[in-house]
C-alpha cells in the first residue's frame, strides 16, 4: 500500500505529506452527495444489525495503526 501511494504521489508531483491529506479531502467531498439516503424497512433494521454486531479485531488494521513510518 505505500509503494501504491507513494507511487501515486509521484504521478501528481505534490509533496508526500500532501498526498494523502489531498486524497482524503477529495474523498471527503466524493462521499458528501452519500450523507442522506433512504432504506425500506428489511434493509434499515439489517443496517441496525450490522452496526450492534459486537466490534472484532482486525490484525492487520492493528498493524498498521501501530507502524510509525505510516505518516498520519
Amino acid at each position: 500500500m505505500k509503494t501504491f501511494l507513494q507511487h501515486a504521489n509521484s504521478q501528481s508531483q505534490r509533496n508526500i505529506q500532501d498526498f494523502p491529506r489531498e486524497a482524503k479531502l477529495s474523498a471527503e467531498d466524493a462521499l458528501a452527495d452519500n450523507r442522506v439516503f433512504g432504506l425500506d424497512e428489511a434493509r434499515w433494521q439489517a443496517f441496525q444489525d450490522l452496526l450492534d454486531r459486537p466490534a472484532s479485531v482486525k490484525p492487520r488494521l492493528q498493524r498498521l495503526v501501530a507502524d510509525d513510518s505510516v505518516p498520519e
